[in-house]
């Protein structure tokens, strides 16, 4: 996990990605760094013990609003899936994650689903059959996971 508040990122890596998207209310965070990362801005970790930071612990914060997050995952894959700077292979690995974390939401938990209008028709078309195609290992494993 990184946490934003011991990140220093340039800011023209930011401005390249199109900064943070506020729709994606408590993970657009989570948004910008897949953002970096799918368009090839690199990471490094400083492990200093003079490198200290402190984390205001808010019961109420947006990392404690799992239903929120669950909520936005969902559009966050839609939208990096949609931005086309990925490899094939990678937009496969979304689409197969989205399908996963759909089935969850959807079977398990009886959540509301935000599709977002970028690309729709193209996303669904790729993600149904990959869903399909999913569907007998994931109830399978589905005993098995937490």
């Amino acid at each position: 996990m990184i946490r934003l508040n011991t990140a220093l990122v340039r800011a023209s890596a930011v401005r390249s990605v199109g900064g943070f998207r506020e729709q994606f209310r408590a993970v657009e965070d989570w948004h910008l760094w897949l953002m970096l990362a799918g368009t090839g801005h690199r990471f490094a970790f400083l492990d200093d013990a003079a490198c200290l930071s402190a984390v205001r612990v808010n019961p109420r914060g947006l990392s404690k609003d799992g239903p929120g997050m669950r909520r936005w995952h969902l559009p966050v894959l839609q939208d990096l899936w949609g931005r086309g700077s990925l490899d094939f292979f990678m937009r496969i690995k979304i689409l197969v994650r989205y399908a996963d974390f759909l089935l969850e939401l959807r079977l398990i938990k009886r959540e509301p689903v935000i599709l977002l209008p970028l690309r729709r028709t193209a996303f669904l078309l790729q993600l149904v059959p990959i869903t399909l195609a999913i569907t007998p290992f994931w109830l399978f494993a589905r005993p098995f996971r937490r």
